[in-house]
Parts: structure tokens; C-alpha cells; sequence
């Protein structure tokens, strides 16, 4: 479908938005590939390629703090300074301090972003310099021969799925640069609008009795699409006039701990009914905006996520992501819970997460790459000791197949043109359709625009940081937990071949007003799966963080051995896992 308007989509503002309070969210594609196997003019050549195909990444935002901004191309972008060359010392490469520091660095790059002008896009080549071959050492002579490849892009641009499939093309174009690569046919011009393709106007009908009242032993899982609003629901009390009327939340029963025994068995009961609502809230003094960013990441070879899977569908969850998603959660429950066992007495905590669902549709005429076409499936669960492990994934898997959460994620998302009409505060309801606050800040409001009138001051900023300045803390989502699925290696060429190139990790910096901790989560295709972790320093207690990257890296390896049985539950003893 071809674009007919260079005004800014939903999905797209909320970005805009993000990156003008100073919260901008940069997706970051990065990769080990080896050394003198690409050329700067190779990177350059690739550039060129995919801006002729992609031509929104040589755009810019016109009146990015306007009711209006949208895209305009700056055509003094050559591609070929979109690539950097960065030469660094061997003993910076490659471990898994440095992956982090990478990242920190990308970050950063990404924040420097001229939106206004373009280009948001950058990518660097990070190799050693010649002095390092001549270190001594296996190590430091293996960390010679490896350069780092990092895809950076702002997520107004590109969501996380089109810079997956970006980054792909990537690679294919440098590995078979002696020939014409061929690339399927991309709509022309700009990528089309979720908000013209996708139906994000329809009410979602109320949820069945069944899945309303859905409870599991020892869990209470509750939907939140509905009842906590659109992603902007991490505030609920500010949008919950907004859509009181989409879903109901999901009723709690007490615990009931099984009685079966496996490799993992149950060792505590618990009988306490106060719920700490996660996170607790931050220092007095936390700046959700100025504050620093800290990242880790790991990595599950190919056979342990081959058992991953196979434990999964063992247990009837068809796929690794739902078993992921809970794992996170418990571990992220048992990482409170050591860290801090002598200063809380909680044994039952209530997190709030966020996971992204693509809506990205060729036959919708969405491009491969670019564009933004995610909606935000918001649910709550409270993990205590007796929670199990395998109900809860089963229960969450078929949560997310559920067209009607998936229709309401996708008119949650509508509900944000609410913000421009004024009535995104959550003070009152709106009674007009979606659509039709989109044709008045659209085509109408956009001519005026053009006509020399002034454009009206955005209201997106403000309800923002109407999030941040919150008295109760900006972080009311534990959790973002952001799976991009499988991506394509090279076939063919000089990049293709087992173990040529390594890992490949995907990461997005945390916001300002989002999730305590931004999971992003990949695999390759007969390769690894690749874990990042990014939090704003503060918005979780002190030392978690840190034990909750070791506490679900040693949990999915457990479950990928076998470890985990049927009646495994949140305060089971793990093989391998203090």
C-alpha cells in the first residue's frame, strides 16, 4: 500500500515523542564477524544499496514538536557517511564487558541523533588496530582477528523486527558483493502507517467467563490490555477512563502447592496476602531521564535451544517464547528475593509487563524493513514461592493466541490519538472514534500547515513527562520483554559458513517512562539464542539487576537440560543455580 501522507503514525509519534523529552529509544543490531573480510568500501557500497530501497532512512522530521511532524528527506545525505570506522585496542574486544560497553557507546551514538535533519542511522565497523596482532597470547590473537558490526537506528525509523530483517539484508548484500544481490520488491516511497493498514479504531468484544476468570494454583495471571490501557496503560490511573470498558482484569485465588514430586521440588508455603507492587519505588533523588543506562547480555548455544524447545513442547507450550517470558519472570522474582530477603517481607510480588506483537504484513503492503508496526500486549502476573512454573507458561501461551487481547492491544494503541485531542490525560473519556481525530490532526490540520499558518505545540511531551514526574515513580512496567524471532544468515558468499559469523544481539535502550528492564531476545536461524538486558541505573533495588541476568541465564539452561520438571515452582532449587 503506498504511503499518502508524510504525517507521522501513532506508533511512530510515541517514539517521536520519546526521543523530544530526551528518553529517545535506539535499536541496536551488533554482530562478530571476521577481521579484513570487509572493506569500508564494502560498508559504504551496502549503504547505498539499502537507502535505494529504504529510502526513509535519508529522512528527517519536519515539526517533530508540532501537532503535525512528519517525515521530510534530506537529500544532502551522501549513505556512504552513514558507515564508521572505529579502531580500538584488542584487549576491548570481544568479551562480554565489552559487548556492554558497545552497546553503552551505541547508545549514546543514537542520542546524538539530529531528528530534525536526519540521519538517524549509523553504522559502525569497530576493529582492532594493527598493533594487536602482534600481542602475545591465544586470547588477545583470537580478539585480533574480530571486528564488531553494530546496526544502530532510531526506533522512530524502525521497530525491532524491520531492523532485524534490515540487518540481514545487511549482511547478505556484504556477503555476495561481487554479485547483484536480489531483494524483493518494496513498496515505494515511505513505509504505510499502522494506523491506515491495521484496524486500530474497533472495540474488542469483552472476554469470554472462561478466560475472565482464568486463575492458576499458587499464580494470579491477569490481562491488562484492556483495563490497563494501551502501552501508554504503564500509568494506569492516568489512561484508564480511556478504555475502562475493553477488558476485564482476572480474579486471584489463593495458592495450592502441589503435592507431586520431580527434579525441581517445592520447598516453601506461604499463606502471606500483601503483594508488592514491582518495582518498589525509586530514590527520592532518581531521574528517570539523566539517569545512566546499564546493560548485560547472554548467550544459549544451538543445543541449548534446541533442548529449550524440546522441553517446551514437552510440556505442551509450542514455543520458546512464553517459556522465556515466564522464566523471566521468575527469575527476576528469585533475584528479589536474594537480594534483598532480609529487608522485605514479601513474599508475593506483582509484576506488570509489556510484550511487543508485530502486526508487520507484506500483504498489508508493509515493507521487509523499516516502518513501525508493533502493538503492546500488556498483562500482570504475582509469582510467590508455590507458583508453577509450567501451568503459568501454558496459560500465558494461550493468552497470547487469543485474537480478541490482540484486538484490544490494537485499539489500545488507537486511544494515543487521544493525547493530541487533549483528552489523553485520563481526566476524561472519549466519545468520538479514533478515526476521526485522525482525519482532523491528519490531512485537514496538515494543509493549514502547509498554507503558512503555525502549527499548534505538540501535547505528546507533556503527557510524558506527566508519566516521568509521576509521584508514585515514572517505571510502572517490571518488564519488556521483546522477541524479534529468527533472522536469516548468509546462504551464500564469503560471510556464509558455520561459526563465520557469531552471535547476533539485538538490543534496545530503556525509556524514561517504560519497562525497569528492556529484554531483547533473538535467535539465527540453526544458531544461538541471544539475550540483552538494558535498565536505567536506580529504577531497580540495588543489586538485582545484576542477579536477575544470572538467575534466568542459569534457569533457561536448567530447563533446556531437563531440570525443570512438570511440578517445578518459583522457590524450586535449580541444578547449577545458587
Amino acid at each position: 500500500m503506498a504511503r499518502d501522507t508524510p504525517l507521522l503514525g501513532l506508533s511512530e509519534r510515541w517514539s517521536l515523542a520519546r526521543n523530544n523529552i530526551g528518553s529517545p529509544i535506539t535499536v541496536i543490531y551488533h554482530t562478530i564477524l571476521p577481521v579484513d573480510v570487509i572493506t569500508e568500501t564494502d560498508l559504504q557500497n551496502a549503504l547505498v544499496r539499502l537507502c535505494e530501497v529504504y529510502p526513509i532512512l535519508l529522512y528527517g522530521v519536519d515539526g517533530k514538536e508540532t501537532s503535525r511532524p512528519k517525515y521530510g528527506i534530506n537529500r544532502s545525505i551522501d549513505p556512504r557517511g552513514l558507515v564508521k570506522m572505529v579502531e580500538v585496542e584488542v584487549d576491548r574486544q570481544a568479551d562480554d564487558l565489552d559487548l556492554a560497553e558497545l552497546v553503552q557507546q551505541s547508545v549514546n551514538r543514537g542520542s546524538e541523533f539530529d531528528v530534525a535533519n536526519g540521519p538517524m542511522l549509523e553504522l559502525q565497523y569497530v576493529y582492532p588496530s594493527p598493533s594487536s596482532s602482534s600481542e602475545s597470547g591465544s586470547a588477545s590473537a583470537d580478539r585480533a582477528h574480530r571486528a564488531h558490526l553494530v546496526l544502530i537506528i532510531d526506533h522512530i525509523l524502525c521497530d525491532g523486527v524491520g531492523a532485524r530483517n534490515l540487518f540481514a539484508d545487511l549482511l547478505e548484500i556484504l556477503s555476495n558483493d561481487t554479485k547483484p544481490v536480489q531483494m524483493s520488491t518494496q513498496p515505494e516511497g515511505l513505509p504505510a502507517r499502522m494506523d491506515d493498514t491495521v484496524d486500530l479504531r474497533t472495540q474488542p468484544k469483552a472476554v469470554s467467563a472462561e478466560i475472565s476468570a482464568r486463575t492458576l494454583p499458587g499464580t494470579a495471571h491477569e490481562v491488562k490490555d484492556g483495563s490497563a490501557g494501551s502501552y501508554l496503560g504503564k500509568v494506569y490511573s492516568q489512561v484508564e477512563s480511556l478504555v475502562r470498558n475493553v477488558l476485564p482484569r482476572s480474579a486471584a485465588i489463593e495458592p495450592q502447592p502441589s503435592a507431586s514430586t520431580s527434579t525441581l521440588t517445592s520447598t516453601t508455603s506461604v499463606a502471606e496476602t500483601h503483594i508488592l507492587n514491582y518495582p518498589p519505588a525509586p530514590a527520592p533523588d532518581y531521574n528517570s531521564i539523566t539517569t545512566s543506562q546499564q546493560f548485560d547480555q547472554f548467550s544459549l548455544s544451538a543445543t541449548e535451544l534446541s533442548g529449550l524447545l524440546s522441553m517446551s513442547k514437552n510440556h505442551s507450550v509450542g514455543t520458546v517464547h512464553p517459556t522465556i517470558h515466564i522464566a523471566s519472570l521468575i527469575a527476576l522474582y528469585r533475584a528479589h528475593q536474594r537480594r534483598h530477603n532480609n529487608t522485605s517481607d514479601h513474599r508475593r510480588i506483582k509484576f506488570t509487563t509489556s510484550i511487543p506483537m508485530s502486526e508487520r504484513k507484506e500483504a498489508l503492503g508493509h515493507p521487509r524493513s523499516t516502518g513501525n508496526y508493533v502493538i503492546f500486549h500488556l498483562s500482570t502476573d504475582t509469582v510467590e514461592p508455590t507458583t508453577p512454573f509450567w501451568e503459568h507458561a501454558r496459560s500465558f501461551s494461550n493468552e497470547l493466541r487469543k485474537n480478541e487481547n490482540r484486538q484490544a492491544a490494537r485499539y489500545n494503541l488507537g486511544k494515543l490519538a487521544d493525547i493530541e485531542s487533549g483528552r489523553g490525560s485520563g481526566t476524561e473519556t472519549s466519545t468520538s472514534d479514533p478515526a476521526d481525530e485522525s482525519e482532523k490532526d491528519g490531512t485537514a490540520a496538515a494543509a493549514a500547515g502547509d498554507d503558512g499558518e503555525p502549527l499548534k505545540p505538540s501535547k505528546w511531551e507533556d503527557y510524558l513527562l506527566g508519566m516521568v514526574n509521576d509521584p508514585t515513580g515514572p517505571h510502572k512496567l517490571s518488564l519488556a520483554v521483546s522477541n524479534v524471532g529468527i533472522m536469516e544468515l548468509p546462504t551464500t558468499g564469503k560471510l556464509a559458513g558455520q561459526g563465520v559469523i557469531g552471535d547476533v544481539y539485538f538490543t534496545q535502550a530503556a525509556s524514561a517512562m517504560g519497562a525497569c528492564v528492556v529484554l531483547s531476545i533473538m535467535s539465527t536461524r540453526s544458531g544461538s539464542l541471544t539475550v540483552s538486558f538494558c535498565s536505567k541505573k536506580g529504577s531497580l533495588p540495588a543489586g538485582v539487576f545484576e542477579e536477575f541476568v544470572l538467575q534466568l541465564k542459569g534457569l533457561l539452561q536448567a530447563i533446556s537440560r531437563g531440570d525443570v520438571g512438570e511440578d517445578a515452582v518459583a522457590s524450586s532449587a535449580v541444578p547449577g543455580l545458587a
